[in-house]
């Protein structure tokens, strides 16, 4: 609400703009470990691990930032589909 009051050029528009994001993402986080204890464990299809690999890297990105970590991910273009247990993590947009 306070941002529609405020001009974009205000000083405190970028602020509250990264807490509004930063929020979402707060949001996000928890419904996804939300959908991740719901699963069962007899879910099984085909998984991209690629996919996989990145969905985490993304979710444990802030994380890794903060204690200056820097992570190189080498992924295969050619890897195939695994038939597997997701954990959920398939499920992340």
């Amino acid at each position: 609400m306070l941002m529609r009051q405020l001009p974009v050029e205000d000083a405190r528009f970028p602020t509250l703009d990264k807490i509004i994001k930063q929020a979402f993402r707060a949001s996000e986080i928890v419904n996804n470990l939300l959908k991740f204890s719901r699963i069962s464990g007899s879910e099984y299809s085909e998984l991209d691990l690629n996919k996989l690999v990145r969905e985490t890297l993304s979710l444990i990105e802030p994380m890794l930032r903060a204690s200056k970590i820097v992570v190189k991910a080498q992924l295969c273009s050619s890897l195939p589909l695994v038939y597997a247990n997701s954990g959920g993590f398939s499920k992340f947009s």
